[in-house]
């Protein structure tokens, strides 16, 4: 148990452990749900406060509680900074329901 709070204390670790966790197929509704809640939830206060948008996507996807979240928000963090749409790579990262991707995409429009 002890071997295991160590591993998932390292960057490595948490990646794969957060993506273990999304590949049960008992937890990973939940714990998907849980990640994309918690990051959308973040994004829409930050945005509605005014905090600049990349500044807000960085920090909503310290929030989301998994790495492999983490990871995929930075990846659209990156490539907004390239000058591409919020959408799209919203769905290339395979993390996001669709659902979640289209309503962004929705709110970006309005």
């Amino acid at each position: 148990m002890i071997r295991l709070r160590w591993y998932y204390s390292s960057p490595a670790g948490r990646i794969r452990i957060d993506a273990l966790v999304l590949k049960v197929p008992i937890l990973v509704a939940v714990m998907r749900k849980i990640a994309v809640a918690r990051f959308s939830r973040t994004l829409g206060r930050l945005i509605t406060s005014g905090v600049p948008v990349l500044e807000a996507i960085d920090i909503a996807a310290r929030t989301s509680g998994n790495a492999v979240t983490e990871k995929a928000t930075r990846q659209v963090r990156k490539a907004i900074e390239e000058g591409r749409t919020v959408v799209n790579p919203l769905e290339e990262t395979g993390v996001f329901p669709n659902m979640v991707v289209q309503m962004i995409g929705v709110g970006k429009q309005t």
